[in-house]
């Protein structure tokens, strides 16, 4: 009788032990989800002012920095061409004078009724020069390289340029690759406000990536995979434009969303 009595206040013991485990674990998750989401909108909130602010083109080291909110442009970037010319400001020079006829006497050539029509498209930097690397901008000590948007589970995320454990806490990272390469590689945690709902996603859904410079990439899911943890090669060498995988809920997989361009 004593001995039955003994197993059960074991076993009652046992679990009110789990089930306090369990709720620990559950406060500690919904701390780590609040706390991801405050980092997340506030990097994005000063991500959103840069790309939208024009922090591309026309930024130099310093000119958008902020000593409050730590943001800091990294690299100096090249105006593109026509950037710098407005209606009413200084005139091209063409050779004749604007109103003239140009060469042939064609009034829409150069020195014609139209002085920007021999101005060209602004052309992004990453067509121009092959090997360019991904622009980055730095705030609060971290480097990002832009903005993430998956409209069918209301996610815009920002990327930072490189991943490491800390990092993953706050935002997505960049896993691999680059969206200039189209072998873009973003790795992020399960957390419901970071990469978590990716597995719902479903063939033809829209990805979009914004870089820092506002150059936007549009592209369309292909398939969503289950990858093993040790499937670092795979998740680099896939072909696809983009790939997209966080853990699975017992960490145990990878769900590993793959993209290309659209």
């Amino acid at each position: 009788m004593k001995k039955g009595r003994i197993f059960s206040i074991i076993c009652y013991t046992l679990g009110v032990l789990a089930i306090a485990g369990a709720l620990t674990i559950t406060f500690i998750n919904l701390n780590e989800t609040k706390a991801a989401e405050d980092a997340t909108n506030h990097i994005l909130g000063e991500l959103t002012s840069l790309i939208g602010g024009g922090a591309g083109a026309d930024a130099v080291p310093g000119d958008r920095g902020d000593t409050h909110s730590g943001v800091e442009k990294d690299a100096e970037t090249t105006a593109q061409p026509g950037k710098d010319t407005e209606p009413g400001g200084e005139q091209p020079v063409t050779g004749e004078e604007p109103g003239e006829p140009g060469p042939g006497g064609d009034p829409d050539g150069p020195g014609g009724d139209d002085p920007y029509a021999d101005i060209a498209s602004p052309v992004p930097d990453y067509v121009l020069e092959e090997n360019i690397e991904m622009p980055t901008v730095k705030i609060d000590g971290v480097r990002y390289c832009g903005i993430i948007t998956i409209p069918r589970i209301d996610r815009q995320l920002p990327v930072a340029a490189t991943w490491d454990y800390t990092t993953l806490k706050q935002t997505p990272c960049r896993y691999a690759g680059s969206a200039y390469k189209d072998n873009f590689v973003i790795c992020g945690h399960n957390y419901i406000v970071h990469l978590g709902p990716i597995r719902r996603l479903k063939y033809g859904d829209d990805v979009i990536f914004t870089d820092v410079d506002g150059n936007v990439f549009k592209y369309k899911v292909v398939s969503v995979e289950i990858l093993p943890p040790d499937a670092s090669v795979e998740m680099k060498t896939s072909g696809y434009a983009l790939s997209l995988f966080t853990c699975t809920l017992g960490g145990q997989t990878r769900v590993t969303v793959r993209c290309d361009r659209a």
